[in-house]
């Protein structure tokens, strides 16, 4: 049977899901099932990455699925609590910036998730999205519209590319769902939502372990 790690960025979107679990133990991962472990990563880039690579340093699993909320460019149409998958991320914030103030990216090709058939069929119907990755989140409309521009990405987060990366050279299965909290743009979290997009996430944290536990019956295979 194939073994999952769910991991959260934020200790704020693991207790939502998890409740029960208390994070302030600071164990490396908590089992929850006998095929899935959850962990808190660490928001952003740099922690979440090394949080990663030193899990599976002492440990492989056969899946990683990220669930974390994330912010929506206005031109993706997506809504407030809207869950999604990520098909592709990118570094939305790697490059150069002249004097002029106009930015220049040297991000490498985008990250893909691995085949979307491979997770639960509860989850493949899901709304497919493209993402950016950044260290420092948009806070104005004009850098909104700039990066909106030149990635044309459907919504931002700070974690997703390099967790297809890592995916890729470990040679595992990893995924990305995320629901959306608020859109790109002027800083307000005044117009956020982030208490819907959490209980989503609770929702598809249900259909995840409902999956795994019928697989355990033998009610159903898990994906190959």
């Amino acid at each position: 049977m194939k073994s999952l790690l769910l991991v959260f960025a934020s200790e704020l979107e693991a207790k939502t899901v998890f409740p029960d679990l208390d994070f302030k133990e600071n164990k490396e991962f908590y089992p929850v099932h006998p095929s899935i472990a959850v962990a808190v990563l660490g928001v952003g880039i740099l922690p979440f990455s090394l949080s990663l690579v030193k899990l599976f340093n002492t440990r492989l699993w056969h899946s990683v699925i990220q669930l974390g909320i994330a912010g929506a460019f206005v031109p993706s149409a997506l809504k407030i609590g809207e869950a999604v998958i990520v098909e592709k991320d990118v570094l939305g914030d790697q490059g150069y910036q002249k004097a002029s103030a106009q930015f220049f990216s040297w991000a490498p090709p985008a990250y893909l998730s691995s085949p979307i058939q491979n997770l639960p069929p509860s989850l493949q119907s899901l709304k497919r999205v493209s993402a950016i990755t950044v260290n420092t989140c948009t806070g104005t409309q004009a850098l909104a519209q700039e990066r909106y521009q030149i990635f044309h990405a459907d919504i931002e987060s700070m974690e997703g590319a390099p967790l297809f990366a890592f995916a890729k050279d470990y040679g595992v299965e990893a995924f990305q769902i995320r629901a959306i909290s608020n859109f790109v743009g002027p800083r307000n979290k005044k117009e956020w939502d982030i208490a819907s997009a959490l209980e989503r996430l609770k929702q598809i944290y249900r259909d995840i372990e409902a999956f795994y536990e019928n697989a355990t019956t033998g009610n159903l295979h898990l994906p190959q």
